[in-house]
């Protein structure tokens, strides 16, 4: 990905799976590549989340710049009820 060699250090070379359940719901935004570029460098250990969950509201930018998204404030009223 573009948007991550301005900030990981090593992109893992192995094969990458990033599973969108459900696959039948079609996905309207780039509002998921924030939450998967994070998870790359977490899951090759380049990165350490901890003091989780966490939740990634924004869009990520090809220069890696995270803007902002519509509706961060039903998400985030969603996030206080699910208690993350």
């Amino acid at each position: 990905m573009r948007a991550q060699t301005s900030w990981v250090h090593e992109y893992p070379l192995s094969r990458i799976t990033v599973n969108l359940a459900p696959a039948d719901r079609r996905k309207h935004s780039a509002r998921y590549d924030l939450a998967i570029a994070i998870g790359i460098p977490v899951a090759s250990g380049q990165i350490r989340a901890s003091g989780g969950p966490w939740a990634l509201l924004g869009e990520l930018s090809l220069s890696g710049d995270v803007r902002p998204v519509a509706g961060v404030l039903p998400m985030a009223a969603t996030l206080v009820r699910a208690a993350i």
